[in-house]
């Protein structure tokens, strides 16, 4: 079963999920799969958090072919890009660099507080898996990779292809499915 997601503020591209029967889990605040990572292009504007960096703006990071293009990050604070760069190119493995996994956060009792394992669960966040796809997990992925680094949006705009409309999930952070 295909869909795909559109998400405008966050992501600018579409992307195309791999369903696998049991695929769908909910480990304490969040719905996760894996994207056909191949059929990722795009690009995320990130205001949230990457993985042990913490909270982060203005952070632009392209993907193409579902592969995260390192060299073609921005940020508009030259110490961060620094940081950033460095803490993806400690991850080199075949994966590594690669979407994985795309989580939608649905716990209303979390709030986003800049640490990417709990602002991954808050309602109304999206989060991509940057590495390994577990599988392990249901997920139906083929990523693998050592690493698995979540990139987190604070305040994002996701909608879904469903039946051929269009359809809004999360709207600038709030549910409105």
């Amino acid at each position: 079963h295909y869909r795909q997601f559109h998400c405008t503020r966050g992501v600018f591209g579409l992307i195309k999920k791999q369903h696998k029967e049991g695929g769908w889990g909910n480990p304490g605040g969040e719905i996760f799969t894996a994207p056909l990572h191949e059929t990722v292009n795009g690009k995320i504007f990130l205001d949230g958090t990457i993985g042990k960096l913490g909270h982060v703006e203005d952070v632009v990071m392209p993907i193409k072919d579902g592969k995260l293009l390192l060299d073609e990050i921005t940020s508009r604070d030259p110490e961060l890009l620094s940081k950033i760069k460095a803490y993806f190119n400690s991850n080199v493995d075949e994966g590594a660099h690669f979407v994985g996994e795309l989580g939608i956060g649905v716990s209303s009792g979390i709030k986003y507080s800049g640490d990417s394992l709990s602002d991954e669960k808050a309602m109304g966040t999206i989060h991509f898996g940057i590495g390994d796809s577990e599988s392990e997990r249901g997920t139906g992925g083929k990523i693998v990779s050592k690493s698995h680094i979540d990139v987190v949006l604070a305040r994002p705009t996701l909608k879904a292809k469903i039946s051929g409309e269009w359809k809004t999930i999360i709207d600038d952070g709030k549910m409105v499915v």
